[in-house]
């Protein structure tokens, strides 16, 4: 059962969650370059092959005590992700992957005050809670045969958190996608990640509208 004033009480609290991230978002484009400055390694070297290039990764973050800690990402870093997909996409658009302007895009555009995801005030952590999804899709997502809408509310408990999904193309390869609240979804409960990974059960908040999404 959802508790009615519990729920009402969480609802009011979406808007907190979105505009703050929006705020820290704005205050990161000047903030990343502390960020660069004084993140550290804090693992050894990875190698792989993406779509054919050599890469190598390693996790360079700011440290979880510094004061602009909420920039940082203790997931990625600010090499780009662990498969090496960004450092393909620097090396396709001329820019050095493991520059400085690689760094700043990945910390400051891609993934924007990312560790507020992991902040407890604003992330759930989906092992926690108890889902209930409601929609015309319970996976809807921008993949053919997954069109419509989908609310997911995750309750720990404490508070409930917010997932909204709607996907509607219009075309055979283009449509509207709009995503808001905690990225979460219908499938959240069933997804299992190794011990290395746990920070992925952490989901943290979106607000994406986009009217020409492409498959």
């Amino acid at each position: 059962m959802i508790g009615l004033m519990k729920l009402i009480k969480s609802f009011f609290w979406l808007p907190v969650q979105l505009l703050s991230k929006i705020v820290l978002v704005i205050f990161g484009l000047f903030i990343a370059p502390l960020v660069i400055r004084d993140s550290v390694r804090q693992s050894r070297n990875l190698y792989g092959v993406y779509e054919g290039q050599n890469y190598a990764w390693w996790l360079l973050n700011i440290r979880s005590d510094h004061p602009l800690w909420l920039w940082g990402n203790d997931r990625d870093g600010l090499l780009g992700d662990t498969r090496g997909y960004y450092f393909k996409w620097c090396l396709d658009r001329k820019i050095k992957p493991h520059g400085w302007l690689s760094k700043y895009i990945w910390a400051a555009i891609r993934n924007p005050a990312n560790n507020l995801r992991f902040a407890k005030w604003n992330a759930c952590d989906v092992r926690e809670c108890k889902f209930y999804t409601f929609g015309t899709h319970p996976e809807a997502k921008d993949k053919k045969g997954h069109e419509g809408f989908q609310l997911t509310i995750a309750d720990n408990g404490k508070r409930y958190y917010f997932g909204f999904t709607l996907w509607y193309p219009y075309t055979e390869n283009r449509g509207v996608l709009i995503k808001f609240g905690n990225k979460i979804d219908g499938d959240s409960k069933n997804k299992v990640y190794t011990k290395d990974n746990e920070l992925k059960y952490f989901k943290g908040t979106a607000f994406y509208i986009n009217p020409f999404k492409s498959l």
